[in-house]
């Protein structure tokens, strides 16, 4: 299928983080096992702690997959902080054992994948990225029914992610949320597809050469951390000079957690359950 690649080591290497979701996994590999047929393809899956059978489906999957144990990241306690450790430390390895290859997808194994036609949306991808090589360093996928990660959106107005307001959990927060946050979404869904600075909303293509020129973590002026999709992807859109598309010709499922809510009363019932839970949980 790339007869002018035919050097590289692989078509397709596939870069995710993994926890807890040993039950969207057979689903991936399944996936994987057709775009086989096209592809040589390559999974790096970095795994911290999972307390489900995640990690057994890694190691046991009979396909071309590298582990990376990813568990030190849980001595940071932010989150986000732990995601960029996490998702470095996979790039770092993929730089460690000089792999080589045509594409990279980045994506997600959790809840994203239900209803996912994985293997249409690469076709899609990777023909739009081909066609418009000058313009776009990646392409990202849409989302059903709502665009989802504004925390990685960045558009050339250098649209403030905010994550403080993200991490404020007060009830109090709902206004403000609804105004940067839930509008935004529903803009964004509303949307065809569009170009921005940086988009990650569960899974992305790159071309190789590029991507691996880029990283996951930094520190912004005030040794804050910065969202590693967006360091990743303002630092290739500098780099090359391009953009990254969204399109909407494929597409993930909306995480139900990332759901944008247009009623304060909503929000406010949302959180009294999520409080239950939480307290069940500790019990």
């Amino acid at each position: 299928m790339l007869n002018d690649k035919q050097k590289l080591t692989y078509d397709l290497i596939f870069l995710g983080v993994a926890k807890n979701c040993a039950e969207y996994l057979d689903y991936f590999f399944r996936a994987v096992r057709n775009i086989s047929d096209d592809f040589r393809v390559k999974l790096i899956i970095g795994e911290n702690g999972s307390d489900d059978n995640t990690l057994n489906k890694i190691r046991n999957s009979f396909l071309n997959v590298d582990f990376v144990d990813t568990t030190f990241i849980e001595q940071y306690p932010n989150r986000i902080f732990r995601l960029a450790k996490a998702r470095q430390e996979v790039l770092d390895y993929l730089r460690k054992k000089n792999f080589q290859s045509r594409y990279i997808c980045v994506i997600d194994f959790d809840d994203v994948l239900k209803k996912t036609l994985i293997e249409k949306n690469l076709k899609i991808m990777i023909h739009i990225l081909e066609e418009n090589k000058n313009k776009y360093f990646g392409i990202s996928s849409q989302s059903r029914p709502y665009y989802y990660d504004i925390l990685n959106f960045l558009d050339e107005n250098n649209f403030n992610n905010n994550l403080k307001l993200m991490d404020n959990k007060s009830i109090f927060s709902y206004s403000e949320r609804k105004k940067k946050i839930y509008n935004l979404q529903k803009n964004l869904s509303n949307l065809e597809s569009f170009e921005c600075t940086s988009s990650f909303n569960g899974m992305c293509l790159y071309f190789f050469d590029e991507f691996i020129k880029s990283n996951y973590f930094g520190l912004d002026l005030d040794g804050e951390i910065i969202p590693e999709h967006i360091n990743l992807n303002k630092r290739l859109a500098k780099i090359t000079k391009k953009k990254i598309l969204v399109t909407n010709q494929a597409f993930v499922n909306m995480p139900l957690e990332h759901k944008p809510i247009f009623s304060f009363f909503h929000f406010l019932f949302s959180k009294l359950k999520k409080y239950f839970l939480i307290s069940l949980k500790m019990k």
